[in-house]
């Protein structure tokens, strides 16, 4: 009787561990070499998300403005009229500066165009360099030694004649303007003493965000 018994059990035993190296053998049905060949063929087949979106603010965004820049020694003009005087006129009025006309016509000051590009994912309060210019018809001749008074800048529209359009004030530049240095046999020098730079003289006034947008082919 247990002769018997154990013969059974060896029997058993035998026949389960046949039926798990068949399962095996067939759950590893596949080579190496095709289970590589496989991954391979679903990688080319897959839709990564980077595939999928567009990332928005990752450029640098042109401003521009008018400003005045005061503190000139007798190389300032008085600035023909023009879109970026009456914008000047207007802004010097909402300030409540007095006699604005008889401040534009002092040899000691000069109208410019003002042009910064804020980076990406700024901050509100964060600053940046900003580039300022004589107009082409300006009668001044230098803006050596001159400080910049306080101007917004803001996003413009360029549209075929029209005057220019602006949009969002995104920042304010003021500060003391440098200039490149010239000698006087330089053959540049009188283009360069007009225009120059404020070294940290933009100030962000609002945060400027990435955006992640869906691709239109896998809108749904």
């Amino acid at each position: 009787m247990i002769q018997s018994t154990k013969t059974l059990l060896w029997g058993l035993l035998f026949s389960v561990t046949l039926i798990g190296c068949t399962e095996m053998a067939s759950f590893r049905s596949q080579t190496p070499e095709e289970d590589d060949i496989d991954l391979e063929y679903n990688s080319d087949q897959t839709d990564y998300l980077g595939k999928m979106i567009t990332i928005a603010g990752m450029t640098p965004m042109e401003v521009k403005g008018v400003a005045l820049v005061t503190g000139l020694d007798g190389t300032g003009g008085d600035p023909p009229p023009s879109i970026y005087r009456s914008w000047l006129l207007d802004d010097m009025r909402r300030r409540k500066v007095r006699n604005p006309n008889e401040i534009l016509r002092s040899p000691n000051t000069a109208l410019v165009v003002v042009r910064a590009y804020i980076p990406p994912v700024v901050k509100k309060g964060d600053t940046f360099d900003i580039e300022l210019e004589l107009p082409s018809n300006s009668d001044a001749t230098s803006l050596r030694g001159g400080w910049m008074m306080e101007c917004f800048l803001s996003e413009q529209a360029i549209v075929p004649g029209r005057a220019p359009l602006k949009g969002h004030i995104w920042a304010t530049a003021k500060g003391p303007v440098l200039v490149s240095a010239a000698s006087e046999e330089d053959t540049n020098a009188n283009a360069l003493l007009k225009r120059g730079r404020v070294l940290g003289g933009g100030k962000a006034k609002k945060e400027r965000m990435l955006g992640v947008y869906l691709q239109n082919n896998f809108r749904s």
